[in-house]
């Protein structure tokens, strides 16, 4: 409930897709790996138990990438989202832009 709270309140925020945008529209989502969705996730109820008390994923390596990507919760999955939860409330063109924002959100935080 949380998540679709947040991807209402980003959708309002929602600009068009920059020229560099690293989304791929109607192909899937392009991580940057920057890791720092999985240095957020006390804001993310669902991951509750993965949080090691710093709001950073117990999974997440020195790289940047998830010592469990193969079995990684379904919530860090971006295709995977869409088609469990959001697929019947907006487009997958929709939601990869909203997912884009969500990073750029983060990112801008960080800087």
């Amino acid at each position: 409930m949380m998540m679709v709270i947040w991807l209402r309140n980003l959708r309002r925020l929602l600009k068009p897709p920059e020229k560099n945008c690293r989304v791929q529209y109607k192909d899937m989502f392009t991580c940057t790996r920057c890791g720092l969705c999985c240095k957020n996730i006390n804001r993310i109820p669902e991951l509750k138990e993965y949080n090691n008390g710093n709001g950073t994923c117990v999974h997440l390596r020195e790289d940047n990438l998830c010592d469990i990507y193969a079995d990684r919760p379904d919530i860090c999955n971006v295709e995977k989202m869409f088609e469990l939860k959001y697929k019947n409330y907006m487009s997958k063109d929709e939601y990869y832009r909203l997912n884009e924002e969500g990073c750029k959100l983060l990112r801008a935080e960080k800087a």
